[in-house]
């Protein structure tokens, strides 16, 4: 502890003093996670987008792509939705992993925060473009695509952050069911981060 306080005090853009102080704002993100009231888009800066962005690449990668592997994907040419998407990391992750095992598709990402999708928008693939839409809109509200227009519905690390919002929760996932193309056999995969209580076997 006295050596990372030591580079704590070492490091003049580190805006904690103590360990004490990280733990407390550590805890206070949990809070607004798991209990409700995160506001991403107030959250979201330029420089936290692009911080999110260069730590979390990876495991995004990887999330989306199982997430894809677990509800199958579209055919060729089928259009997927990314919910709650960011910077757009999973959504370009989709594309490319989609395009690896011969079905080259679309993809719609959407989320709340405007900081992420500026930066995804200002660090765009040429390689995917026409094939990629990041568009603004609520997880927690119905979304903004009409019925029946897509093969598979995912998203990667969010929603936790409306599962106690009753609400919202419902919104998010009866509008995403809406959303995909009827008479096909469903194709969503939710990964999230759940808390105690939403691991219980009654509220799952």
């Amino acid at each position: 502890v006295d050596a990372l306080e030591r580079g704590m005090a070492a490091c003049a853009s580190c805006p904690f003093d103590s360990v004490a102080d990280l733990e407390r704002a550590v805890l206070g993100w949990c809070d607004e996670a798991f209990l409700g009231g995160f506001d991403a888009d107030a959250y979201y800066s330029r420089a936290r987008a692009e911080g999110y962005t260069s730590a979390n690449r990876d495991i995004q990668r990887r999330l989306a792509e199982r997430t894809l592997e677990l509800c199958g994907g579209p055919a060729a040419g089928g259009l997927v939705l990314d919910v709650a998407c960011g910077s757009g990391l999973s959504a370009r992750a989709a594309l490319r992993w989609l395009r690896r095992a011969g079905r080259p598709a679309f993809v719609i990402g959407t989320d709340r925060a405007t900081g992420m999708l500026a930066h995804g928008a200002a660090h765009e693939d040429p390689a995917l473009a026409g094939y990629l839409d990041l568009v603004l809109a609520d997880m927690g509200q119905p979304p903004p695509f009409r019925p029946g227009c897509a093969d598979a519905v995912i998203s990667v690390s969010a929603l936790h952050y409306i599962a106690r919002e009753e609400a919202a929760l419902r919104a998010c996932l009866a509008g995403h069911r809406a959303a995909l193309r009827p008479g096909a056999p469903p194709r969503a995969c939710f990964q999230f981060f759940p808390s105690d209580e939403d691991a219980d076997p009654e509220r799952a």
